[in-house]
């Protein structure tokens, strides 16, 4: 889908966005597998649709559908239960109408407007534009109640020729060939996207999963309550698709434990509570930090710029519970929370003083030790 300035509409999207960091994820009680885990194919028949428009009530929308293989052919796309007027309204909200389906041109598929909802019957490849007209009420929006609609949309047919395959975690810079992910915690699962005739890549509405995927690893897999995530033992995961098709892409990834890593280069940081927010400072051995709000969290964080394990690169910071904190005096202690700014929290100021901590990872050889004072 294409997004446009002013004048525009997103469609929903079922996966959202990345965590910042891995987080512990129970595994969903029916999606256990011991080793091979498969992710069905997933038809959509109907395309819900958010919007957020202008003043004008002028936006478009492009939608791709997959012609052939069983993917639905009979289609519906509804408009949204609420609309959001993006320009300075008291009341942005308002409920939307389709009332005309109007310059209907392509014979790639045939549309028909009914009650307020849009019937998509595909025929062959190709494009088709339609104007839907209509108007969303309950605003308050300088004055106005009513807002007119006038929504071009652009159905785009095609048929899929082959696959892509690839995952989120492969946006981290040196992680675009080859995947390393760490052990219990939740993992994005890998996704394939169609290719059209001229090779590109495309989402297909009516086939938000357009073929089946196994995960073959030589450790452990499960699926989490999130539809969009696994967890996984340390091992080795193949990638298949069930198609004839060609495929490209990810067609494997490794899944290590702490005991992988072979250099980890980190810090510690202090983290103070400021008036908003947080403000962190590298931690200088014997220096002296004042606390500007010493009953709030104040927390000790590893900053990790880089891990490197026997499989390569790790592509996801290293979960917390891969760490161990001790205090040799009482004005520190372990700790536990939120990721901020790249740093893993492993412990917290207890109370104004000394502070003498170590930072080990159980079972290897990496540790980092810092001794200052806060005030």
């Amino acid at each position: 889908m294409r997004i446009l300035p002013l004048g525009l509409i997103l469609l929903a999207c079922d996966t959202p966005p990345a965590p910042a960091e891995p987080h512990p994820a129970e595994p969903h009680p029916a999606a256990t597998q011991p080793a091979d885990l498969v992710i069905p194919v997933g038809h959509a028949a109907n395309l819900p649709l958010q919007m957020y428009v202008g003043i004008d009530g002028v936006w478009d929308t492009e939608v791709d559908y997959a012609l052939g293989d069983g993917y639905p052919a009979s289609l519906t796309i509804t408009p949204p239960n609420e609309i959001y007027v993006i320009q300075g309204c008291s009341t942005p909200r308002g409920t939307t109408a389709w009332t005309t389906l109007a310059n209907v041109q392509g014979t790639a598929a045939t549309l028909s407007l009914r009650s307020g909802v849009l019937s998509v019957s595909l025929n062959t490849e190709g494009t088709v534009t339609a104007v839907l007209e209509g108007e969303a009420t309950g605003i308050s929006c300088n004055g106005v109640t009513t807002l007119p609609l006038h929504h071009t949309l652009t159905i785009r047919v095609r048929r899929i020729t082959g696959f892509v395959v690839d995952q989120v975690h492969q946006r981290w810079p040196g992680c675009e060939a080859g995947v390393v992910l760490p052990e219990g915690v939740a993992l994005w699962l890998p996704v394939a996207h169609p290719l059209d005739a001229s090779g590109n890549r495309f989402e297909a509405a009516n086939a938000p999963k357009p073929v089946a995927m196994t995960l073959k690893s030589t450790g452990e897999l499960a699926r989490t309550m999130q539809s969009w995530e696994l967890t996984a033992s340390a091992g080795h995961v193949d990638l298949s698709l069930d198609t004839t098709r060609p495929v490209r892409g990810l067609a494997s990834f490794e899944v290590v434990g702490a005991e992988a890593l072979t250099r980890v280069e980190a810090k510690l940081f202090l983290r103070k509570a400021a008036w908003k927010g947080y403000v962190s400072e590298e931690i200088t051995e014997g220096a002296s930090y004042q606390l500007w709000f010493p009953e709030q969290d104040n927390l000790v964080d590893l900053q990790v710029t880089s891990a490197l394990s026997s499989a390569g690169k790790l592509c996801m910071p290293i979960p917390g519970r891969w760490l161990t904190a001790t205090s040799s005096t009482p004005h520190c202690g372990p700790a536990g929370g939120e990721q901020y700014g790249g740093g893993l929290p492993v412990a917290e100021i207890q109370s104004l003083g000394e502070c003498r901590l170590e930072v080990t990872m159980p079972n290897t050889s990496h540790r980092w030790a810092a001794s200052f004072t806060t005030r």
